[in-house]
């Protein structure tokens, strides 16, 4: 009986410590979250945990110049860095701002000199052929900084983060960034002048969003629940155009890696990554100073009531044109 009984002792010891291992093993880590199969929470505040760093990068950012550009940036001093992105397929939109408002590496507007440098952001396109042709560009124009990844909808929000990257590694001089589509026509001059003010130089600007539900069926702007399972966004700038000074985009960066990516670029890095980082504000454009559907007409612009507009490469060049020509004042009527 005494034999018997040490034995059923040792097997129920055994039972225990294999349930115990078992439980173990499928009890997640305490730092992890197990997420609903929908999005239960409503707004940000309600899931904080999405906005907490992880301990380790979940969205490394370990990607190569093909073209690095280090030699864009050589100038003693550097205002601001416009970062364009672009597609490889959209040279007549290229040329259209190299032409117009990006032509120009120097503005005197309010009470200083701004030296200005634009860079277009590219990936890698699927075809060997058109990526031939973008480093043939960029050898003629030396304004453009190619990353080894797909060049894709979902990855425009690594663009924009290594293009960030970029600027803090090669445009170490640079005070402010600004970030815009290539289909934009930008009323320069208005915005450094908005930036010689404490409300404007000390957060990010854009026009502002301060919350928006998530897609979840669209296939182009689709969000899974894994990347985001919150059924609103925190506030943001819409992406079109939006400028921030340095410091500020440092701190986003700092916290790039340790939060799950989302697709959508404008989101993510405006108010994702700013919601992470805390103590960031945002200052937006009005109704009247942005026109992201319908461009915007030349005596508009000249009134400086436009600030940023979408256009087509024929537009920009014809408002440009005419932004030059002295009697256009005249032929404006800034009543209507």
């Amino acid at each position: 009986m005494g034999k018997v009984l040490v034995t059923r002792q040792f097997i129920i010891f055994l039972g225990i410590i294999l349930v115990t291992i078992l439980f173990i093993r499928q009890t997640p880590p305490p730092t992890e979250i197990q997420l609903p199969c929908e999005a239960l929470f409503e707004n940000p505040d309600d899931f904080l945990y999405h906005f907490t760093l992880r301990k380790t990068r979940v969205t490394p950012l370990d990607f190569n110049t093909v073209t690095s550009g280090h030699d864009i940036c050589e100038a003693d001093s550097i205002d601001m860095v416009i970062l364009v992105v672009t597609e490889h397929n959209h040279v007549p939109l290229r040329q259209m701002i190299r032409s117009t408002w990006g032509a120009k590496k120097t503005v005197s507007r309010g009470s200083k000199r701004w030296n200005i440098q634009t860079v277009f952001l590219f990936g890698l396109h699927q075809d060997k052929n058109m990526n031939h042709e973008v480093k043939l560009e960029a050898a003629i124009y030396g304004d453009i900084v190619i990353f080894d990844f797909k060049d894709s909808y979902y990855n425009l929000t690594y663009k924009v983060l290594l293009g960030l990257k970029w600027v803090r590694g090669a445009c170490r001089q640079a005070k402010y960034v600004l970030k815009t589509d290539d289909d934009t026509y930008l009323n320069l001059p208005e915005i450094l002048l908005r930036l010689e003010s404490k409300e404007w130089n000390t957060k990010i600007c854009g026009c502002f969003s301060q919350s928006e539900p998530v897609e979840r069926t669209n296939i182009k702007s689709k969000v899974s629940m894994k990347s985001y399972p919150i059924k609103n966004y925190p506030p943001h700038v819409k992406g079109r155009a939006y400028f921030m000074p340095r410091h500020i985009a440092t701190k986003l960066l700092n916290v790039a890696e340790y939060i799950p990516y989302v697709n959508i670029e404008d989101v993510h890095v405006t108010g994702i990554l700013a919601k992470s980082a805390g103590n960031i504000e945002h200052r937006g454009l009005t109704e009247e100073e942005y026109h992201p559907y319908h461009p915007a007409k030349n005596c508009e612009i000249l009134s400086g009531n436009i600030l940023v507009s979408s256009t087509t490469a024929e537009m920009g060049l014809a408002i440009w044109k005419e932004l030059q020509d002295g009697n256009t004042h005249k032929n404006c009527d800034y009543n209507n």
